[in-house]
C-alpha cells in the first residue's frame, strides 16, 4: 500500500468487488487479524480471571454453605420428629386424633439465615488471604 492511503477503504472498496462478482471472495488484512486476536486473547484473560475469581469464592463459601446446610437441614428434620414424637405422645396419652404438620415457611427462613451466617464467617474467615497478593500465597505452598 502508499503512503497516505487508508487501509480500510481499500479492504472496503476491495470486498465490495469481490462480493459483487459471481464468485464471492473473502479478504482480511494482516492488522484486522491481529486485532481480533489480541481482542479475543483479552477477553479469555478476563474470562480465566473470572472464573478463577468464581472458583475461590466457591471453594470457600460452597464448603461452608454446604456444611451449614447439611446441620441446618439436619436439625430442621431432628426438630420436627422430636416435636412429632413429643406431642404423639402427648396425643395418644389424652386419646386424640394427631395431625402431622410441618412449617415450611419457618423451614425455610432457617435455612436462608443458616446460608447468611455460613457467608458472613466464611468472608471474615478469608479476609487475611484476599488482602495478600497472589504471589504470596502461591509462594506459601
Amino acid at each position: 500500500m502508499q503512503t497516505g492511503v487508508s487501509e480500510t477503504a481499500v479492504l472496503r472498496d476491495l470486498r465490495s468487488y469481490l462480493n459483487s462478482t459471481a464468485s464471492p471472495m473473502s479478504v482480511t488484512a494482516t492488522s484486522e487479524s491481529v486485532t481480533s486476536s489480541r481482542a479475543q486473547l483479552q477477553q479469555q484473560r478476563i474470562f480465566i480471571t473470572l472464573l478463577t475469581a468464581l472458583s475461590m469464592v466457591t471453594a470457600i463459601f460452597g464448603e461452608a454453605v454446604i456444611t451449614t446446610l447439611a446441620a441446618g437441614v439436619a436439625d430442621i428434620v431432628a426438630g420436627t420428629l422430636l416435636g412429632y414424637a413429643i406431642e404423639g405422645a402427648s396425643y395418644l396419652q389424652r386419646d386424640q386424633p394427631f395431625l402431622l404438620a410441618f412449617d415450611f415457611n419457618t423451614a425455610g427462613i432457617i435455612l436462608v439465615l443458616v446460608c447468611f451466617a455460613a457467608v458472613f464467617s466464611a468472608s471474615l474467615a478469608i479476609q487475611p488471604v484476599i488482602a495478600q497478593k497472589a504471589i504470596n500465597i502461591l509462594r506459601e505452598k
